[in-house]
């Protein structure tokens, strides 16, 4: 591992960028440079760069072929002393981001690789948060204008090269206003864009360079403390190299537990966390705004650090950055070489606690007292004493309106199944009371069959809340996504779930083993 003292670089050797495999969880080598002419890629070289070098001197270094190459297979260069992701702007190509939203002042993570041109230390693959911007030529404000000024005319919709819809709308007078009006608000948000897929980062030079796309699992938003509630105080490190040198013994697992705000997806990837860290005899590292801290007293094995050193830490070391980017598949044995490993993916899968840990898993996710009371609340005030379910109804704009969404696999129950699910329980347990719980609560309300059902409908809660109440019923019938999952899973009764998700045929789907993310027991409609 290449170490850091101030400015100097102790020893480092270069190696060209590994990667989690998404089925073994095996570390692997990229097998690009067999056959080739290895001294042309700096990524097909192992080189050794002197000891003590000091950042940004020029130095010699001793390079030989990785691989099974064409001759030469060694060299003798000069470099500069640095990490590969301590290089310029020119010499890297960044990932193309389409999840991101080219108007949002926020960064974005994306993974960017030192060119082939170009000696560095660590890993050639690496990652670093930038700014969205729009690209081939598409500008959000020209868009907008477009939107208002001619969006009844499909201008808008042109200009970004969506021509089907843009025709549809056209020959409509933009839905009589209707459609012009809700593209404006949608384009200003960011979920309209280029047919060639919007947005991009800043930090790539050229666009296409690299092909792989990232999409995240939806749902959630910003980590705001800002719950009508009391969270649970805790010790927060100044840093990381602090607190791992409290004990230089023990094991760490540092995350930044970044991949998606939503609460079902932080609570997978920490009950994978929690796995490792059991079997590996580790302490998880977590930010100290880790959004789990508004639902839950207190998550075992877990220590905070100040968010900005957390996240400063994990850039600087990006070489050794382990990800799990597959969102649904199990990595029982995801190798932890070293004393401080950081470690971050989806991990949406049971099977690394149930049934195994289940007991642990539900000591971790205690709601907090505030959060408790309010659910409680509810399910005393509507339920008199009889069984409640939960029926969780996902039915946001992020998967009925986001084009690139719906185009990846993810949408929502249709209200038939919703039915079927009630006509299930009601065979099973006669005269029920179902909670309803959404995101779009007015849908709901407009839409679920009631018949002589008792329904009520929940509104003007927290999502933390909402989840709560969903753990606390009887029963659940749950809609896609991670949220209703969880509560489900909390309930620990009879549960029902929409099996044609993912859409049939997506790149999701081919994602997705549902033997690894619905419980056995649970039952499919």
């Amino acid at each position: 591992m290449v170490k850091l003292a101030g400015p100097t670089l102790q020893y480092a050797l270069i190696t060209d960028s590994y990667y989690v495999d998404s089925q073994n969880g095996d570390i692997n080598l990229l097998n690009t440079c067999v056959g080739t002419y290895c001294m042309d890629h700096a990524g097909c070289q192992l080189c050794n760069f002197p000891p003590n070098c000091t950042y940004g001197q020029d130095v010699q270094i001793n390079c030989s072929a990785n691989s099974i190459c064409l001759s030469p297979t060694s060299a003798k260069l000069m470099a500069k002393c640095r990490f590969c992701w301590q290089i310029d702007q020119d010499e890297q190509d960044c990932e193309e981001t389409k999840h991101c939203m080219s108007w949002d002042t926020r960064p974005v993570r994306t993974a960017c690789r030192a060119k082939p041109t170009v000696y560095c230390m660590g890993r050639r693959t690496f990652f670093k948060n930038v700014r969205c911007r729009w690209t081939n030529g598409y500008s959000w404000s020209k868009t907008l204008f477009l939107s208002i000024t001619l969006g009844g005319f499909g201008a808008d919709r042109f200009y970004l090269g969506l021509w089907k819809s843009a025709i549809g709308k056209l020959f409509s007078f933009g839905g009589l206003g209707v459609w012009t009006l809700i593209d404006i608000i949608l384009i200003a948000v960011g979920y309209v864009g280029p047919a060639d897929g919007v947005s991009k980062n800043s930090g790539s030079n050229r666009l296409g360079e690299l092909k792989q796309v990232r999409i995240l699992p939806v749902g959630g938003s910003d980590v705001i403390f800002d719950q009508p509630w009391s969270i649970t105080e805790v010790k927060v490190h100044k840093s990381v190299e602090n607190a791992v040198n409290i004990n230089k013994t023990q094991r760490y697992i540092v995350s930044t537990m970044s991949y998606s705000h939503g609460l079902g997806n932080q609570m997978f990837e920490y009950a994978a966390l929690q796995y490792y860290a059991m079997k590996h005899g580790a302490i998880l590292l977590f930010p100290s705004d880790c959004l789990l801290r508004r639902a839950f007293k207190a998550l075992q094995y877990v220590e905070y650090v100040e968010a900005d050193e957390l996240y400063d830490y994990v850039e600087r070391n990006s070489e050794s950055h382990i990800e799990a980017k597959a969102c649904c598949s199990y990595l029982p044995d995801l190798p932890l070489p070293d004393r401080v490993s950081i470690v971050d993916g989806y991990f949406q899968s049971y099977r690394y606690f149930w049934p195994s840990f289940d007991g642990e898993i539900r000591k971790s996710f205690q709601f907090l007292n505030g959060v408790r009371e309010r659910a409680v609340n509810v399910i005393k005030t509507y339920s008199n004493g009889r069984t409640t379910v939960g029926v969780h109804v996902r039915h946001g704009v992020d998967i009925t309106w986001h084009s690139r969404n719906l185009q990846h696999g993810h949408l929502s129950a249709p209200v038939d199944y919703y039915q079927r699910a009630f006509s299930t329980i009601e065979e099973q347990y006669g005269q029920v009371v179902y909670l309803v719980v959404s995101d779009n609560i007015s849908w709901a309300k407009r839409n679920l069959p009631d018949g002589n059902r008792t329904l009520y409908f929940i509104e003007n809660t927290d999502r933390e809340v909402d989840l709560a109440i969903l753990s606390y019923c009887n029963h659940t019938i749950i809609s896609t996504g991670t949220f209703s999952w969880w509560g489900a899973y909390l309930a620990n009764g009879t549960t029902l779930y929409y099996k044609d998700w993912p859409k049939k045929g997506s790149q999701l789907e081919k994602m997705v083993d549902k033997r690894s993310y619905f419980i056995p027991t649970w039952k499919e409609l």
